[in-house]
């Protein structure tokens, strides 16, 4: 019985918790106490608009007895179920696939002894779609991005953020982005022949089994929002003005001194640290899977700093700054030792 109440007691201590926000929020609670700020803040994180790509041309279509001179080549089968009524409802990834799959089966189809005996019209489809699919292969995908499931959620929406020291799902998620960078790097070199369509399902399930850059991109842009808003009402202390003047109680500095120490310092600053070294590892990983992106691509722009935005990672560490930046000014002017 007693080992059920402890392990009843854990639960409701794990379950009471407070993630990173609640944190921040009882950081500001306690300082508006002695400090003439707003005990309360209403955070809003706003959605990321999706990814916007062109449509691409849904391909070659062939009849029954085209398909039937091609009976030589893998390529057949692709096409074939490329234009029955499955793949018409395919996904995004799937349609991909086919994509490269095409580039991949073409010129060994059109090289084989039997396409000798190919009608002239059939060849010229053929080269016609293999320009095509050479040429759209950025924006081929961009519309992976844009469509599939696991790739759009990755970056625009999340309802949680992640929590201290949350570490599952990230070797994987980090794992998966590498392989989609890896083929956005080789469709950048036109080496179509170098991928494994395999390796993108793979990584598709990766994603598919933790939201962990979710949570990730929503933790950072939360931090960066609450140390922003924090930071304003301070600034609008007036130091040594509003508190520790030579005439008035200094023992409310030692308080608020303590309460910066407790929870920013304690708690907060480590954590906003650990979102920027890992923005920091994914920041290349990013730059190449959003290579194909224009600039002005608002996701693009906001984890990549283009177009004349600031990155998420320099947001983070811009915020923080300015967090740092009061406090230097209160320790200053109250005659205080951080740290103390």
């Amino acid at each position: 019985m007693l080992r059920l109440l402890l392990i009843f007691s854990l639960v409701v201590l794990a379950g009471c918790a407070e993630g990173p926000e609640q944190v921040h929020e009882e950081y500001r609670a306690r300082l508006a106490k002695f400090l003439p700020i707003n005990e309360a803040h209403t955070l809003t994180v706003e959605r990321w608009p999706e990814f916007s790509a062109e449509p691409l041309d849904s391909g070659v279509r062939m009849g029954i007895l085209e398909l039937g001179q091609l009976g030589h080549c893998q390529l057949a089968t692709d096409i074939a179920g490329r234009n029955n009524q499955l793949g018409k409802v395919a996904t995004a990834s799937e349609r991909f696939k086919y994509h490269l799959r095409f580039l991949q089966q073409v010129n060994a189809c059109l090289n084989h002894p039997d396409s000798e005996t190919l009608s002239p019209s059939l060849i010229a489809a053929l080269e016609q779609e293999k320009q095509f699919k050479t040429r759209t292969l950025g924006q081929a995908f961009n519309n992976l991005l844009a469509q599939e499931k696991e790739l759009k959620h990755l970056f625009t929406f999340s309802r949680n953020a992640l929590d201290f020291d949350e570490q599952a799902g990230r070797v994987n998620s980090q794992s998966a982005l590498t392989q989609l960078a890896n083929i956005a790097d080789n469709l950048a070199q036109h080496n179509v022949e170098d991928i494994d369509t395999e390796q993108l399902t793979q990584a598709l399930e990766q994603l598919n089994r933790s939201d962990y850059i979710a949570k990730l991109l929503r933790a950072t842009r939360e931090q960066i929002a609450l140390n922003n808003a924090l930071s304003a009402e301070l600034e609008r202390i007036k130091l040594p003005g509003d508190i520790c003047a030579a005439h008035k109680n200094n023992r409310n500095s030692m308080i608020v001194h303590n309460i910066f120490n407790k929870f920013y310092i304690g708690q907060l600053q480590g954590f906003q640290s650990h979102l920027a070294g890992r923005l920091q590892q994914l920041q290349p990983i990013f730059t190449r899977i959003l290579q194909f992106q224009p600039d002005d691509s608002h996701i693009k722009a906001q984890l990549l700093g283009t177009h004349g935005e600031p990155s998420l990672l320099a947001e983070l560490k811009t915020s923080s700054r300015r967090h740092v930046t009061w406090w230097q000014a209160f320790y200053k002017h109250c005659d205080l030792t951080p740290g103390e």
